[in-house]
């Protein structure tokens, strides 16, 4: 039983982490993201930002509510999957630190790639950001084993 989960996790991690890189590229190419950052990088402009909530600021202050909702909801909500899929597909009995590492590093390679492909920015608030969403996903996640156990106690 418990390998049929963990191939189920891990194939549905996979369709799911290729599915949101398709749609980030196509998303990108729709926007014109490319042309504008290759455009603001002859300008001296790198699409950089090292300063924590320096975006998230700037966007919660913004008039603009769809940007706000845009940028600090979705980039919590996109990385809930991955925060209960990633812990079920290794099967493993890790610490949150651990998966959290894990998680880090991959999202650093996220920003890297967005930032060399010129499809995004290299925002260190997107990782702040992601990793509230990881970190929600994976509590969910612990709450639905703890109450899967509860409920098992229950039954009897």
């Amino acid at each position: 039983m418990g390998s049929k989960r963990k191939r189920l996790a891990r194939g549905l991690l996979l369709v799911y982490f290729f599915s949101l890189l398709l749609l980030w590229f196509k998303a990108s190419d729709i926007a014109g993201t490319r042309d504008i950052i290759a455009y603001s990088r002859e300008g001296g402009f790198w699409n950089i930002n090292l300063k924590p909530f320096y975006t998230i600021r700037s966007v919660a202050l913004s008039d603009d509510s769809w940007m706000v909702w845009r940028n600090l909801v979705v980039n919590v909500a996109v990385f809930i999957p991955i925060g209960i899929l990633y812990p079920l597909a290794l099967n493993r009995k890790y610490h949150f630190f651990i998966y959290f590492l894990h998680f880090l590093l991959f999202d650093f390679a996220i920003e890297g790639v967005q930032f060399a492909a010129m499809v995004g920015y290299f925002d260190v608030d997107d990782i702040l950001l992601n990793s509230v969403g990881f970190s929600c996903g994976f509590a969910i996640l612990m709450f639905c084993m703890w109450f899967r156990g509860c409920a098992g106690k229950w039954k009897r």
